[in-house]
């Protein structure tokens, strides 16, 4: 669209932020930057963080700042419990250099998702009701997945946190994470040695491990692979998946994600009835452009409500000289229909 104001107008910062900074209560970074070898272009790396806690405490905002913006793709963060901790601390030992290599998005380890950070994310502040609770002793570990696409960048992130000063005033909530299944088969007249399905498979678990998550998917929403790729034309392809809310409560925030040849995404509560409310829509997909959005009053739901996220993709949004058969996998170039919802329970 046209600009508003003239075109030699200068950029100034805002006197004040778009959203509020959260508080640096507690600071953590990674004691030693840490850069891959380059033997893969998708590394994930697990990073144990001490916040310190010595009495239970809860979280009510966080600031992720990766290190290296060149080659830090994504990141999340997890809650470690006191229990667990002796367990992290053996997979970090056993492994050379800071952290420990720890597989794709599900294989972390770790328990309840506290924050993320993608490109374009904006600090998490969570308001002054709701926090996520952390009890005396527990850690974080922040996966981070690093690709390196012809370069190597040593990262040493930090992950900041804000700590409410009277945690029994709070109510203790969760992200939720939403995932739908993709199957996009090469286009008609490709013949690379990655678009048959099986040999993109294995190729994907010998590049990343977890490739069995892309068939996993399919039983949560009930759907094949067979079926999936038949809608596709081999350029474009979409996906859809239902949810049933999982408690009483009010949605106060929500994400969806993809990656590069993501086109559209959406997430509606309760589609195709009376009732139906687009809660988040993104008709021309960015990937350098993801956010955390929140309605501007609570939307309440109950466990009788259910919510659908769809994710369409196109290939022509994308240069491949070679196509490959493309389903769920952490990779870049690889895709994903991937969602979080934040509710606020009522109890």
């Amino acid at each position: 669209g046209p600009l508003d104001v003239d075109s030699d107008t200068p950029i100034e910062a805002p006197e004040e932020p778009e959203v509020r900074i959260p508080d640096s209560d507690v600071v953590m970074t990674m004691p030693e930057p840490y850069v891959g070898d380059g033997t893969k272009a998708d590394d994930y790396r697990c990073f144990l963080m001490d916040p310190g806690f010595t009495q239970d405490e809860m979280i009510t905002g966080s600031v992720f700042t990766p290190g290296a913006t060149e080659v830090v793709h994504h990141v999340l963060s997890y809650r470690v419990e006191a229990k667990d901790v002796a367990k992290m601390l053996e997979r970090d030992a056993a492994d050379e250099g800071p952290g420990w290599s720890c597989g794709t998005a599900m294989g972390a380890g770790g328990g309840a998702l506290i924050t993320g950070w993608v490109p374009g994310a904006r600090p998490r502040d969570f308001g002054t009701e709701v926090g996520m609770p952390m009890s005396a002793g527990d850690m974080i570990v922040s996966q981070i997945h690093y690709h390196y696409e012809g370069i190597l960048r040593p990262d040493q992130s930090s992950l900041s946190l804000e700590i409410s000063d009277d945690p029994s005033s709070l109510i203790g909530f969760r992200p939720t994470q939403l995932v739908g299944p993709v199957e996009i088969p090469c286009p008609p007249g490709a013949d690379g040695p990655y678009c048959d399905r099986q040999a993109a498979f294995e190729e994907t678990e010998e590049r990343l491990g977890g490739a069995g998550i892309a068939n996993v998917l399919h039983r949560v929403c009930g759907t094949t692979p067979e079926e999936l790729a038949a809608q596709s034309d081999g350029y474009t392809a979409r996906t859809e998946c239902d949810y049933k809310v999982r408690r009483n409560g009010q949605l106060v925030d929500f994400l969806g994600h993809m990656h590069e040849i993501g086109s559209h995404y959406r997430m509606t509560l309760n589609k195709g009835t009376p009732e139906e409310l687009v809660l988040l829509d993104i008709p021309v997909w960015n990937f350098a452009w993801q956010l955390n959005y929140q309605p501007v009053e609570p939307i309440a739901v109950t466990t009788e409500d259910t919510i659908t996220v769809e994710c369409s993709w196109d290939r022509s949004l994308r240069f491949d000289p070679e196509p490959r058969y493309i389903f769920f996998a952490d990779g870049t170039e690889d895709e994903m229909c991937f969602s979080t919802i934040a509710i606020i329970p009522d109890e």
